[in-house]
């Protein structure tokens, strides 16, 4: 499987590493070096778990504000000090689906300093036209990290399989901080075939962009304003999120809210098939008309 993912993403076999998911990566990530007195650099709206492995590990996470509910890489370069070990961005980032430019991307692995290792987080990166590549950076031997996942486009989730590639030197460090059985032989045959299936995942990107202008034109419709993201959902301003979660969630519908990402009238709505699309905006429009919900607008 490491020889496929390998041929696909342009760098050596020894450049991958296979994991329980992406999650379990960063996890190793934080094993392999953080301690505490360390800083890790992040968005302040991005994936929750890598502020998680963070603590988890006695490191300082530096929360970096957001640029319209995208990662600043501006800023997030200006944050990093000689304690900087990480930093982490995730494109198309978790929860806010906005994505950063692959121009950008380079740049910032290219202007970190020796002492940073960049963690690229490509969970969502299928979901683009134009996914940032990041190998030229590794070829120079720059201190990157990509991560990709089965979970998304490809369906996987409940297999619990991802991979990380990068230079061969932390790929190696990884190595020796994993559990030798890591990812189980059913999930590794699962995602080595996924990987060649293309016409799966270009009918998934498709699907999905046709449903997320539908959420994303009957969110506003309903007066919800709504970011649509590159990624496999959108994010909705409704209020209260507890309270349309809640009150979703007793019609056999589940968001994302946001509040520990300090977005409290914000839930993630993920993109459905087009009855379950439609389903979601009856809902709300059921919820607004018997007065459960209000509208922001």
């Amino acid at each position: 499987m490491r020889q496929k993912i390998a041929e696909q993403r342009g760098v050596s076999t020894e450049s991958i590493l296979v994991g329980n998911g992406s999650n379990e990566i960063i996890e190793l990530l934080g094993h392999a070096f953080l301690r505490p007195g360390l800083e890790v650099v992040i968005g302040a709206q991005a994936f929750i778990v890598y502020k998680l492995v963070t603590q988890l590990f006695g490191a300082t996470p530096v929360e970096v504000p957001m640029a319209d509910f995208g990662h600043d890489l501006d800023a997030m370069l200006a944050a990093v000090t000689e304690r900087t070990r990480l930093l982490f961005v995730a494109s198309p980032n978790n929860p806010t689906g906005v994505a950063n430019a692959a121009a950008d991307l380079l740049k910032l692995a290219e202007g970190l300093p020796e002492h940073v290792i960049l963690c690229l987080d490509e969970a969502y990166a299928e979901y683009l036209d134009e996914a940032p590549d990041l190998s030229a950076a590794i070829h120079a031997g720059r201190k990157v990290v990509c991560l990709r996942t089965f979970s998304k486009i490809y369906g996987l989730g409940g297999l619990r399989v991802g991979y990380a590639y990068g230079d061969p030197e932390l790929i190696a460090l990884l190595h020796r901080v994993r559990q030798p059985f890591n990812v189980n032989a059913v999930a590794q045959a699962a995602a080595a075939a996924a990987l060649n299936d293309l016409e799966f995942v270009a009918m998934c990107r498709t699907e999905n962009e046709v449903g997320r202008q539908v959420l994303c034109e009957g969110l506003t419709a309903l007066g919800f304003e709504t970011v649509g993201g590159a990624a496999n959902f959108v994010l909705s301003r409704v209020g209260s999120g507890a309270v349309v979660f809640e009150a979703l969630q007793r019609r056999g519908l589940i968001v994302r809210p946001l509040a520990p990402y300090g977005m409290a009238d914000f839930v993630r709505i993920t993109i459905g098939r087009a009855d379950e699309n439609q389903r979601l905006l009856s809902a709300l429009r059921e919820l607004l008309e018997s007065g459960e919900i209000a509208s922001v607008r």
